[in-house]
């Protein structure tokens, strides 16, 4: 498989860098503030990973490194490190949108909950993994739970298909999603990963709708939003009246997409009948026209 580098946008963990740079002393516990240090230098050491490598680096790190705390009653535990077993878990998660980080910070948020010491931001946490997760309805419970801060509303899914490659379409207006199953195991298609937040993604775009060859390699490109912690429903939907030709959809599940290792934007993965042939990364200043049309030759566009 070729694979061509260039610039593109790091999106899909918009506010975990936040989160991740918390001094360490705000987080000091009775017996999990090393381990937590521990797992921090594993996140500093894997900047620039792609992001499968990175959510498996940062898996391991939480899975090993709080394994007995994980084994642990959460009503068992100083309230100290329940806080920081639940920021551990936020960050594992924020990686690998694993049901199991996901089990472990509702866990941890439970109790928190128990003893009356959610704050807002363990709150906006706890909301985002369940988003990213798309666990919509839970999502919408906990709103309802905390009224007093707000979030990024949970929308109501219509499931029309949930086989195969899916993703969930925006609709006109509203807060309901359809999640569709993707066309692109057949034949030559073109999935970017893309988002409109991005600049190298709509650069990207403004050069392939100006170019003749480039808008008729990527006729058949499907854009596709990455798995994230926020939906941004009204900029996909800008998006769509922008380029009626290239409506952007949004991934439902990364894991539908085994072959995708990088889900920065724009990713330009050409397929053919389903199995990756070659990628193109990024955007530069200067476009990737030459490494774009060279791609779409290989997969028969």
């Amino acid at each position: 498989m070729h694979r061509i580098q260039q610039q593109f946008c790091a999106l899909f963990l918009i506010g975990i860098g936040a989160l991740g740079a918390w001094p360490a002393n705000t987080l000091a516990g009775q017996t999990l503030d090393a381990r937590y240090d521990r797992f921090m230098v594993v996140h500093e050491q894997t900047r620039g990973q792609s992001t499968a490598e990175r959510a498996m680096a940062m898996s391991v790190a939480f899975d090993n490194g709080f394994a007995a705390a994980l084994a642990r009653d959460p009503a068992s535990m100083d309230s100290q490190d329940l806080a920081i077993l639940f920021n551990a878990a936020n960050i594992a998660h924020a990686y690998s949108i694993q049901a199991t980080h996901l089990q472990a910070m509702q866990r941890a948020f439970g109790e928190l909950q128990a003893r009356g010491l959610v704050e807002q931001r363990s709150f906006s946490d706890m909301h985002a993994a369940l988003m990213a997760s798309r666990q919509f309805e839970q999502a919408s419970a906990l709103e309802k739970t905390f009224p007093q801060w707000n979030v990024e509303s949970a929308p109501t899914l219509a499931t029309s298909s949930s086989s195969g490659k899916t993703a969930l379409a925006v609709q006109e207006s509203g807060n309901t999603l359809t999640r569709t199953t993707l066309a692109v195991d057949q034949g030559a298609r073109v999935v970017v990963i893309s988002h409109p937040l991005c600049h190298f993604s709509r650069n990207a775009m403004a050069a392939i709708e100006a170019d003749p060859a480039l808008s008729k390699a990527m006729a058949r490109s499907l854009w596709l939003a990455p798995v994230d912690r926020k939906l941004n429903l009204e900029v996909i939907r800008q998006w769509k009246g922008e380029h009626p030709e290239h409506p952007m959809v949004i991934a439902f599940d990364r894991a539908e997409w085994p072959d995708f290792d990088s889900w920065s934007t724009p990713m330009f993965y050409f397929l053919r009948d389903g199995k990756l042939v070659s990628v193109v990364e990024g955007w530069p200043s200067e476009g990737n026209k030459e490494a774009l049309l060279k791609a779409a030759e290989q997969i028969g566009l």
